[in-house]
Formats: structure tokens, C-alpha cells, sequence
């Protein structure tokens, strides 16, 4: 199977372009202020990362990446303030009196959905044993970069925050390694895994449903979470068709997306929503 490098690359591109657009319809000033933070979260993701593969040689990324700083391809520094900007906007209106935390969980959920596939599709390889060739501490990891860098932004100065997050996150997993995943690090088989996520995401949903989540969430910030979900849903449809766990594990992840997408509104004042459109 040749990996889809490229493909990805240029899809990277049409996922970064929506969400500045996202930014941008909503005013000069946020879009600014995302600026600042996508170069601070692209930075401390950065160095976090190439810190973690030179300390730890846990995983590698496929040698078919365009662009690489070190260890690391560009791209991927770059798409990183997407995922966690991006579930920063989820966590606030989730959960408003615990972001930082709800945060965290949705990078949690995007990772375990994004690593297995990724790691499927050669993307990336892992050197250490778990479901679908990912260690479970791997979406744990995202995790804690997610919490760790923006429980920095704002609070620290911009090189604070580029050196302090990544410590942060090598804190995190150092503890979580040696008190859990160290011993559970283990070959699991696929379908076991791909219940218990279902179940998992099943309830997840009847959660978010029941509680009306969709009534929090804009329209317009889901579509451009969308836009990032598809690419990895495209690559589960065209390169792994025949692998029925796999297209399982993938399914069991469209249930939480119609629940808060069903009835969700667009804001107020943006340019995509009926109301902006309509006559005064």
C-alpha cells in the first residue's frame, strides 16, 4: 500500500484554509488573535514533539513527509494548533467552567480516532505494541500537550509558553508511563478494542444528545472540525475498505457527530448564517 503522504499534505492545506476562513468571518481581531496563539501552539508543539521521539523513540514518521524540522515534518507542527484551537472552541462551549479539561477530553477523542487511522495508513509507526499498532499512551499524549500548552496560554510570555508546555507534557508522561501504561503496554486485538470503543462513543452520543450539546456548539465550528474528520475518514474509505475492524472503528465515531451537529445553529453575526443574510 503506498502511503498517502501527499494526499494528506494537500488536505492539511484545505483544513488550515477553512478554519483561518472560520477566524477570520468572525472579525479582524479574533482573527489576529489566532494568529498568535497557532504560532505559539505550533512552536511548543514542535519542540514537544521532537523532544518526545528524541527521548523516548517511541514512534517515527513515514520518510515520504515534505518539509521536515529535524525530526518532525513541518506539517505536522503546523496542523497542531488546528486540533487543539480547535478543541479549545468545543471544550469552552461544552464545558464553560472547565475548558482547559473538556479541551483535553475532545483532543483525547480526536486522537483515538486520528492515530489508528493514521498509524494504518503508514502516516506514522509506533515501536511499542497496542490496538491497531498504537500504544494506548499515544492518545493519552495528545492529551497532554493539549491541557499542557493551553493551561500556558495567556498566563506565560510566548518563549514561557514554548519551553514550559513540552515539560509539562514529558511531566505528564513520565508519571503516566510508569503508574499505567507501562504495564499495559501490550499487543490487544482489534475487535475487543473496537466494542469497547463503540460503547464508549454510543454513550457518548446519548449523552451529548440528552443534554442538547448541539444547542451549544455553532454550526460553522463543527464544518470545520468536519472538514479535518473527512480527510481521515477518505483515507479509511479508499485504503482500507476491506478491513471490517477498522471500518467499525471508524463508524463508531459518527454517532457523536450527529449528535452535535443535528440542530446546530450558525452564531450570530457571522456571514454563513441566515440571519446575517437576512433584510434589516
Amino acid at each position: 500500500m503506498a502511503t498517502p503522504v501527499l494526499a494528506v499534505e494537500v488536505a492539511s492545506i484545505a483544513v488550515m484554509a477553512a478554519y483561518v476562513t472560520l477566524r477570520l468571518r468572525r472579525g479582524r481581531a479574533e482573527g489576529l488573535a489566532f494568529g498568535k496563539d497557532a504560532a505559539i501552539v505550533a512552536a511548543a508543539a514542535w519542540v514537544a514533539e521532537d523532544t518526545c521521539i528524541r527521548f523516548y523513540g517511541f514512534y517515527e514518521y513515514a520518510p515520504a513527509w515534505h518539509g521536515w524540522l529535524d525530526r518532525v515534518p513541518i506539517f505536522i507542527a503546523l496542523v497542531w494548533p488546528f486540533v487543539v484551537l480547535s478543541a479549545r472552541d468545543l471544550g469552552r462551549r461544552l464545558a464553560p467552567s472547565h475548558p482547559v479539561l473538556a479541551a483535553g477530553a475532545v483532543v483525547w477523542a480526536d486522537a483515538t480516532f486520528i492515530e489508528v487511522v493514521s498509524t494504518s495508513s503508514g502516516l506514522w509507526s509506533w515501536s511499542e505494541p497496542g490496538p491497531f499498532g498504537v500504544p494506548l499512551i499515544a492518545p493519552f499524549g495528545w492529551a497532554c500537550f493539549g491541557v499542557a500548552v493551553l493551561a500556558c496560554l495567556h498566563v506565560l510570555p510566548r518563549l514561557g509558553v514554548v519551553l514550559a508546555a513540552p515539560a509539562l507534557v514529558h511531566a505528564m508522561l513520565f508519571v503516566s508511563w510508569w503508574s499505567l501504561f507501562r504495564w499495559v503496554c501490550a499487543p490487544v486485538p482489534e475487535w475487543p478494542y473496537v466494542g469497547v470503543v463503540a460503547i464508549v462513543c454510543g454513550l457518548l452520543a446519548v449523552l451529548a444528545w440528552r443534554l442538547r450539546l448541539r444547542a451549544r456548539v455553532p454550526l460553522d465550528e463543527m464544518l470545520a472540525r468536519l472538514t479535518a474528520a473527512l480527510v481521515f475518514f477518505g483515507l479509511v474509505a479508499f485504503l482500507h475498505r476491506d478491513h471490517a475492524a477498522l471500518l467499525v472503528f471508524t463508524a463508531s465515531f459518527v454517532p457523536a457527530w450527529l449528535a452535535l451537529m443535528s440542530g446546530g445553529h450558525w452564531p450570530k453575526g457571522s456571514r454563513g448564517s441566515p440571519a446575517a443574510t437576512q433584510p434589516t
